[in-house]
């Protein structure tokens, strides 16, 4: 791999999550309510002016949107997730707290479906286009993960069959 190559890719995926950053700032902001509303509740009502005043400068609320968006950036990108609404304390303690449960998940998952993939592209290798391998791809797209390159195969009319001597799709070897 080149240098070139992969300072496109880092560029790319820097694009990608500054482009994902914006659409979810875009989004909280375009929801109905703020901050205030969300924490009190119907309570938000009783508030005077000044009152809503004070906690819109108190959670820059009263700051351009511009302002905001590049706070909370940076913010995010230094680790400061800000404060739960809901018991006061950091996120990045409650992202913590919840990880090593998420790993584990995330490794008992991979230990389940790694020997199971395996096996089954095993399966479907020992006889391409043949009942097996139509039966695996056919379980692999009807899956909860289904690949864009799986769809086409799965509601084509025309599902390629494999020649036995060229392991080319018939369809394309006439």
């Amino acid at each position: 791999m080149s240098l070139r190559y992969l300072g496109g890719r880092l560029l790319g995926t820097v694009v990608t999550l500054l482009g994902v950053a914006v659409v979810v700032f875009v989004v909280l902001r375009a929801l109905p309510g703020d901050t205030i509303t969300a924490k009190l509740g119907t309570e938000s009502a009783n508030l005077d002016a000044g009152q809503l005043a004070a906690l819109r400068h108190f959670y820059g609320l009263d700051r351009p949107l511009p302002l905001q968006f590049f706070s909370w950036l940076g913010g995010v990108l230094t680790g400061n997730l800000g404060v739960s609404l809901d018991t006061g304390t950091p996120v990045s303690t409650l992202v913590a707290g919840a990880l090593p449960v998420t790993v584990e998940l995330a490794v008992l998952a991979m230990l389940i479906a790694t020997p199971i993939g395996v096996l089954a592209g095993m399966l479907a290798a020992g006889r391409p286009g043949r009942l097996r391998d139509l039966s695996v791809q056919g379980a692999d797209c009807s899956g909860s993960r289904c690949r864009s390159s799986c769809w086409p195969r799965c509601v084509s009319p025309r599902w390629p069959r494999f020649s036995r001597t060229s392991r080319i799709p018939a369809h394309m070897s006439r």
